[in-house]
């Protein structure tokens, strides 16, 4: 069994050690407080400069590097130009778009490490390159058709949203992409006998064949309602993309539904009707015998008053129905 000595003696080495990793602990928060403490990635230029009052209160997206790097660079560099902002300005504001991976990868930066939004913003996309979306090409864009029930309307605006995505391409192959996607009809023979030099172009022609096209789908249909009966007031969309006509067919649909219930089905006789109303259904006899009871209850209720002298000697009065 330890004596007395020995246990103090141990309790002494813990407590030195104990001591010894509170230290080590406190160094390293130390050490790791100083560091961000003298965190300065900007250049003595770009730290000089002041962030105006206007770019304080601007709001932007954030960005934590799981997202394609070019999409929100581009977003950055149109916020900063809209506001005018300097080189040295988009320097200092650019990071206040990070967070998680992101802000983390820019804690690693020198002391004066930034001095121009040019190399920033080249390491930032190289750094999360592995996150950028796949661009598209003229192929992809020859692999886009108009489908058998698509107007030329919505290929038109599905074939835009593609075209934007293409970060090189003459303006002329866009055109004959468009021209290769086309169905049979009035836009494709014209280009075909016309070709267009320009995307603008092409726009500028099939404006017109997508008016006649959505002319002649609302003329169809009006046809089809009037084959079925239903009238057609104007010819013309109102602002809530509804027929102005669907006022009168909805007054047709509801003449067309069921007859209106009646009162008596809507309201039908409580259990208790005929007990609480005898002479409406047993008929005119009925109402006699319930009079001639009445008329005994008030002979026999006047006799009584008069043999107790509460009354004199009354008319006998008679109920009248």
């Amino acid at each position: 069994m330890r004596s007395i000595d020995d246990i103090q003696q141990w309790n002494a080495h813990l407590q030195a050690q104990l001591d010894f990793f509170r230290r080590e602990q406190q160094d390293d928060c130390a050490r790791e407080a100083d560091t961000v403490a003298k965190f300065r990635p900007f250049s003595a230029e770009v730290e000089a400069v002041a962030i105006p009052n206007n770019m304080k209160i601007l709001v932007l997206d954030s960005n934590s590097g799981d997202s394609d790097p070019k999409d929100h660079l581009l977003y950055f560099n149109t916020k900063m130009v809209i506001s005018t902002a300097s080189d040295a300005v988009k320097c200092r504001m650019f990071p206040s778009t990070f967070k998680s991976t992101a802000m983390t990868w820019f804690t690693t930066f020198m002391r004066g490490s930034i001095s121009n939004f040019r190399d920033f913003s080249s390491k930032f996309l190289v750094q999360f390159s592995a996150n950028k979306v796949q661009q598209v090409t003229i192929n992809d864009l020859h692999n886009i058709r108009q489908q058998g029930a698509e107007s030329l309307k919505k290929f038109m605006a599905r074939y835009n949203t593609a075209s934007v995505k293409v970060e090189v391409i003459e303006s002329c192959s866009c055109a004959l992409a468009f021209k290769n996607g086309l169905l049979p009809g009035k836009l494709n023979s014209k280009l075909s006998r016309k070709p267009a030099q320009s995307m603008a172009e092409v726009r500028a022609r099939a404006s017109t064949y997508i008016l006649d096209e959505e002319d002649d789908a609302f003329k169809r249909k009006r046809a089809r309602m009037e084959r079925d009966g239903i009238s057609v007031k104007h010819s013309r969309k109102d602002k809530y993309s509804r027929e102005r006509g669907e006022g009168s067919r909805r007054k047709e649909e509801k003449g067309k539904a069921a007859a209106k219930p009646t009162r008596e089905q809507l309201y039908p006789p409580r259990e208790d009707y005929e007990r609480r109303r005898p002479w409406q259904s047993h008929g005119h006899h009925r109402r006699e015998e319930i009079d001639m009871v009445l008329n005994t209850n008030l002979t026999d209720m006047f006799r009584e008053a008069k043999a107790a002298s509460l009354v004199d000697e009354p008319e006998m009065p008679k109920y009248q129905p």
